[in-house]
């Protein structure tokens, strides 16, 4: 327990996180890929990018790469849907997930080349996670019924997507020692827009749970005797 009184650094377990609206992931994508098109093959981008984010597309997705630039100018996504449509996808991956079975699911994901200025920083603390939704730390406002998507800086990185269901400052004078400040206090419900996202928050909830140790039954030989001195009494 942490009484409101103590002046002792508290230390909390919480991981980095990467947030960016889905509407600027949406747009820039499409701005990415229709260069060079005529009219109809735009069409039919459209179509493409709305089957994807709508789960209908079978399309493997490229990898996440932490030491990726995110301004380079060569796009992982398009080049992922031409090896795709070629028959060669990448054979990279960015999860490898055991789901209790001899079967090793791989889950491919993207993170979108957006500008820097697009994404934002948070902060998660361990204890505040659920299969259903999350709250966390942000530098940065968004609106009730935003969808956003959250990337988890973790050794595997992934990426979950989400709509804000509240978003408010929270008291700047908060005893929780940070080095990147988070003014802006947020509540995401999963919305698993994407194949694979609920197996990959499944298994890092999984994770991060604590191992309890089972108990082990003590014997009871400890009142066996006990019972015998019943005849020695005198009722």
């Amino acid at each position: 327990m942490i009484h409101s009184s103590s002046r002792d650094p508290v230390l909390i377990k919480k991981i980095q996180l990467r947030v960016w609206g889905l509407r600027d992931e949406i747009a820039y994508t499409y701005k990415q890929r229709s260069e060079g098109l005529d009219t109809t093959q735009k069409e039919d981008l459209i179509e493409h990018i709305r089957n994807e984010y709508e789960g209908k597309s079978t399309s493997p997705l490229g990898e996440i790469t932490e030491n990726s630039t995110l301004d380079d100018s060569e796009d992982e996504m398009a080049a992922a849907l031409a090896a795709a449509e070629s028959g060669e996808a990448e054979s990279e991956d960015s999860g490898a997930v055991d789901l209790d079975s001899e079967e090793v699911v791989t889950i491919k994901q993207v993170r979108p080349k957006l500008p820097p200025s697009k994404f934002s920083s948070g902060s998660l603390i361990l204890s505040e996670i659920s299969m259903e939704e999350m709250s966390f730390f942000c530098d940065t406002s968004f609106l009730r019924g935003q969808s956003i998507v959250v990337e988890f800086l973790v050794p595997q990185n992934f990426i979950l997507n989400g709509e804000v269901i509240f978003c408010r400052a929270y008291n700047p004078s908060s005893k929780i020692i940070s080095e990147t400040k988070h003014p802006y206090r947020l509540n995401l419900k999963f919305s698993f827009l994407k194949k694979g996202e609920r197996t990959l928050l499944r298994e890092f909830v999984k994770s991060i749970e604590p191992d309890i140790p089972e108990e082990t039954p003590k014997e009871e030989t400890a009142n066996a005797g006990d019972l015998s001195d019943l005849d020695e009494l005198d009722l």
